[in-house]
């Protein structure tokens, strides 16, 4: 019985110790489970993580192409730089002047003007590159007729065909104005164009550009103008796949230009559209009829030209009615009689001026003034005038309107204008009449040029007065032609014999009475017509813008001057050279001579001309011998040093005689520079050290010349 208790009692043990080894198993097979499920999720985290980091790895492989990709641009950024400020130093390029005259232009335009030349089928033919067309496409005509404007539409149209940036594209456009206001006559030539016109290329085209780079090693090698074009345009033409537009106005600035380089351009650019080189090279220029006559006569030279009188009658009839719609007497277009009237106008002037703006604006301006129809008629009458005709009858009106001190100063100005190396600024013409007048005009002389002067003379960029035309000066060559002394003689009276009249009027007459009848303005009419209207006299003009020049460095009035005597000191050495001693007379000579003399000995001058801002001219004096060369020429013309003392007479005597003159000239100054180098309390010294080195360098390198011929 216990054995069989015993059996039950193992089983049952059995029975649960396999219960509790089920209970466990199945415990360990959750955990277990759980274990790979936490496994599981940690190899998916792992995973996740690692997938995130090829996610990483490749968001910085990107990072890291697109850095290498920005060195990559910024290293050729940077040697495009280079490249460009290579180009910049080889080709001389100080600033873009060209671009202020386009935005002027730009800006000036009559609204809608231009737009049948952009719509005429020879400029769009020359526009299209894959059209073929002559290369060459040319506008002419006199001054006067908007062919400056028309260059200006073309370009404006040409970067909107054709915008910068485009690399892939690969066409450029280029331009140049000849006829800026304020050019000088430097800046008017066939070289200075091609070097603005290659660097403006150079900066859309980059592989252009790698050429032109390569080949500003030498710049002294590019030589005239045509040397210049072959190294730089000519040459890259077959390995340079690419479109350039070229705009060049006002070619007739250009007549001069020894070897009339143009021509030669104009058959390399007609050659390679005959090629088909790589390079295509379109040229748009304007010019008088007078310049385009041996370009298209000239062999090998392809070209297509418009012009203009009655092609862009549309432009003249638009401008003519702007003009009209600021015109109080022609505003009111609801009546009938103002309609009739504004056609009338429209179709006198249209017809009569032929596309001439400069005939133009005078005949428009004489209407503005009118308040009658039958004024306004008697104004058209004129309108098929030439220009010649239109200027006399303006300057007769003048002659008729203006005071005797309104007409003196504007001879003054005028002479000035004609007689400067370059357009003068309107405080250096004050300064003008300032000498002249020996006080300032209570009215602006800007006022004064736009209301009195206004039909002669006009202010144009950085205030700088101009001739309103070019016309205008060739008036008064042959005005100055046509009167000799003798006719003049005829109608003038002698100051003398005004003195006489004078003084038997006073004896008769109490003050009051004698001003009463304008006995003063009646005598200062009489003393002659050359000092009663408006006349200039071109033969004598260098020899009065020296002589106001050198007034105003005589003179304490500084800060109003210093205008005035910058463009003397800029100028007077070249004017000098200008003036032939021989034709000149012998008083005008003499009063240079004692202003003269002075700019070498007086210490009062120096002071005025050797300031930090032309210290630059110290290469034209310590550095050569031209202007030196001139000044011995002055000083050995016995008019010149009548009136000299006799100590500098004896200098003068001593300079002319001497084998090194460059000595005995600059020695005065050479002093007085060397004082400003060892006193002054200003560090900045090295503009005199240079000057003296200069001056020392060549008066040795003389007196080595001297002894080696002696020798």
């Amino acid at each position: 019985a216990e054995l069989s208790k015993l059996e039950n009692l193992v089983q049952n043990e059995t029975k649960m110790s396999i219960a509790l080894i089920l209970e466990s198993t199945k415990i360990s097979e959750g955990k277990i489970t759980a274990g790979f499920s936490d496994v599981k999720s940690s190899i998916d985290t792992v995973d996740s993580k690692l997938d995130t980091l090829d996610g990483h790895m490749d968001s910085v492989s990107t990072l890291l192409e697109k850095h290498d990709l920005a060195e990559r641009r910024r290293d050729q950024e940077g040697q495009s730089k280079q490249r460009r400020d290579k180009i910049k130093a080889a080709l001389k390029i100080d600033k873009e002047v060209w671009r202020s005259y386009q935005e002027d232009y730009v800006g000036n335009i009559v609204p809608g003007t231009g737009q049948w030349l952009l719509n005429d089928p020879q400029f769009s033919a020359w526009a299209d590159p894959n059209t073929k067309s002559p290369p060459i496409f040319g506008l002419k005509a006199k001054e006067g007729y908007g062919k400056s404007y028309l260059s200006s539409a073309a370009i404006r149209h040409l970067y909107r065909l054709y915008p910068p940036g485009n690399q892939d594209a690969r066409m450029s456009v280029a331009y140049y104005f000849f006829g800026g206001t304020t050019f000088n006559s430097t800046e008017k030539s066939v070289n200075i164009a091609l070097r603005s016109i290659i660097w403006q290329l150079t900066q859309n085209d980059a592989v252009y550009q790698k050429n032109v780079a390569s080949a500003c090693d030498k710049p002294e090698e590019f030589g005239d103008s045509l040397e210049l074009w072959k190294q730089l345009v000519v040459n890259f033409s077959p390995k340079t796949n690419a479109v350039f537009y070229i705009v060049l106005d006002g070619i007739e600035e250009l007549d001069s230009e020894i070897g009339k380089p143009l021509v030669e351009v104009f058959r390399d650019i007609s050659a390679m559209a005959n090629e088909k080189s790589m390079m295509t090279v379109r040229l748009f220029i304007t010019g008088r009829p007078t310049i385009f006559s041996e370009a298209e006569t000239a062999s090998g030279v392809s070209l297509s030209t418009i012009e203009l009188g009655i092609r862009n009658k549309e432009d003249i009839e638009k401008y003519i009615e702007m003009r009209m719609n600021n015109m109080e007497i022609l505003k009111n277009k609801e009546k009938p009689e103002i309609l009739e009237l504004r056609d009338l106008i429209k179709t006198g002037l249209g017809k009569g001026t032929q596309g001439d703006y400069f005939q133009l604006n005078y005949l428009l301006t004489e209407i503005s003034k009118k308040r009658r129809k039958k004024e306004i008629q008697e104004v058209l009458e004129h309108a098929g005038e030439d220009r010649e005709a239109t200027i006399a009858r303006e300057i007769d009106h003048l002659n008729h309107t203006l005071g005797y001190e309104d007409i003196q100063d504007l001879v003054a100005i005028l002479s000035w204008i004609m007689g400067a190396k370059r357009a003068p600024f309107l405080k250096t013409l004050e300064g003008v009449l300032l000498i002249k007048n020996g006080e300032a005009s209570l009215m602006p002389l800007e006022e004064q040029v736009r209301t009195k002067y206004s039909s002669l003379l006009e202010i144009a960029e950085y205030d700088s007065v101009i001739l309103r035309s070019k016309a205008i000066r060739e008036f008064f060559n042959k005005q100055t032609k046509k009167e000799t002394n003798e006719a003049i003689a005829k109608t003038e009276l002698h100051p003398a014999e005004v003195a006489i009249v004078r003084r038997f009027l006073n004896s008769v007459c109490d003050k009051e009475l004698f001003e009463k009848f304008g006995f003063e303005e009646f005598f200062k009419s009489k003393l002659g017509s050359k000092s009663a209207s408006i006349r200039v006299n071109v033969e004598t003009l260098k020899i009065y813008v020296i002589l106001v020049g050198m007034k105003s460095v005589a003179s304490d009035r500084d800060e109003e001057l210093k205008a005035l005597r910058n463009a003397h000191f800029y100028s007077f050495q070249e004017c000098l050279e200008a003036v032939d001693l021989a034709l000149t007379q012998p008083e005008p000579k003499t009063e240079i001579g004692t202003y003269l003399i002075k700019h070498f000995t007086d210490e009062t001058y120096m002071k005025k001309w050797w300031i930090e801002d032309r210290m630059f001219q110290r290469s034209w004096w310590s550095y050569e011998d031209k202007h030196v060369n001139t000044m011995l020429k002055w000083f050995k013309d016995s008019a010149v040093t009548r009136n000299l003392s006799a100590e500098m007479k004896e200098w003068v005597n001593g300079l002319i005689s001497n084998a090194n003159p460059n000595d005995d000239l600059l020695c005065h100054t050479a002093k007085y520079i060397a004082k400003q180098w060892l006193q002054t309390v200003n560090w900045e010294t090295r503009n005199f050290f240079w000057w003296l080195l200069g001056y020392v360098t060549k008066v040795w390198i003389s007196s080595c010349s001297g002894l080696f011929i002696i020798c």
